[in-house]
């Protein structure tokens, strides 16, 4: 999330932001057509950097999905387990959510202003600290609160995992590493509950946030090794929280707020299903929290199939909320489908 307050692009950048932007060329390059011996011994040292740079992104972008998929296996037991009633410890779910939306829209504008790194560690820690506490939970209520904060958390690396990409990459290199990564993601949809059955039945729900914790660690230990990828020059300046007047004009937005709400509507049936399908598996039909897993692992399957089969119908790729050309939007859009133009955006 970039605001309008950068320097354009076709200012010249300071000294200091020449290093990381030399280096950041040097991953954009592909295989040159005349090879030199020189040029032929720094090629395995950039696509070393490049396949780091892609897996840690992956791995940012999966805690985000694990934050919640993961643990809904064990939903029934820690119903039984706290004493409490089906709706409330489905506000596990609510307030994880709660705090992946509101941690976006706090981080985006920070990252933008301090940089990527000191946000992603600042919410890595926050991560890990509630997902630790929230292991010792007195109450359920107790919990609820430390998913919130499990959801900030993990919304750093879930938002920054599409921003930092962009630091380094545009046009034809950006869609292609965009396209990667959300290949390699759509796993992890289905691969969160399979793995949240197998540790609920293995060491109880307790479990399934202790490895979540562990998962954000090696997360944590990596980013030491990462650089900052939004050099001090290209930062929003002024105050941070001018910044956060974008979301006014986004808000004002008709055709953007109705594409909004048809994704907000189509996010809420799906968790509606993902809240009660444990209790109707495991309760009703007497399925194990692996087995569960399973099937719910096949059913997202099905809904990455279906995501990927619906950018092949034509009404989807012609006109945009900017109101620019096609040929134009071509030219700003990114295979994630955000508008790189800040002009026309302020995200």
């Amino acid at each position: 999330m970039k605001d309008n307050n950068q320097i354009p692009k076709t200012q010249k950048p300071t000294a200091a932001a020449e290093p990381q932007k030399a280096q950041a060329a040097a991953v954009l390059k592909a295989q040159p057509q005349n090879a030199t011996p020189q040029t032929a011994q720094t090629q395995p040292k950039v696509t070393t950097v490049y396949w780091f740079f892609v897996t840690f992104m992956v791995l940012l972008s999966t805690l985000g999905s694990f934050v919640n998929d993961m643990f809904t296996p064990a939903l029934p037991a820690m119903c039984r387990f706290f004493h409490t009633s089906i709706p409330t410890v489905q506000m596990g779910l609510t307030s994880g959510m709660a705090g992946l939306a509101v941690g976006q829209l706090l981080l985006g504008p920070m990252s933008d202003h301090y940089g990527r790194k000191p946000i992603l560690v600042i919410s890595l820690v926050l991560f890990i600290i509630s997902a630790v506490v929230s292991v010792f939970s007195p109450t359920i209520h107790f919990f609820i609160g430390c998913r919130f904060f499990q959801g900030m958390g993990a919304s750093g690396g879930y938002l920054l995992a599409r921003t930092m990409p962009a630091d380094l990459y545009n046009g034809r290199q950006l869609a292609k590493i965009m396209a990667l990564i959300g290949a390699i993601n759509g796993v992890a949809p289905a691969s969160a509950p399979v793995l949240g059955g197998i540790t609920a039945d293995a060491f109880g729900w307790r479990g399934i946030f202790v490895g979540l914790a562990i998962l954000a660690l090696l997360v944590l230990v990596i980013s030491c090794f990462a650089k900052e990828t939004l050099p001090a020059a290209y930062r929003s300046k002024g105050s941070v929280w001018h910044s956060f007047a974008g979301y006014g004009a986004l808000l004002k937005n008709g055709k953007f707020m109705t594409h909004v709400a048809f994704k907000g509507v189509a996010l809420g049936l799906l968790f509606a299903y993902i809240a009660a399908a444990p209790f109707i598996l495991q309760d009703h039909y007497g399925m194990s929290q692996t087995t569960y897993g399973l099937v719910i692992g096949a059913n997202s399957i099905f809904v990455v199939t279906g995501s990927s089969l619906a950018m092949k119908f034509k009404p989807l790729k012609k006109g945009c909320h900017c109101r620019c050309s096609p040929d134009t939007c071509r030219m700003h859009r990114s295979s994630a489908g955000t508008i790189q133009r800040k002009e026309h955006s302020p995200v």
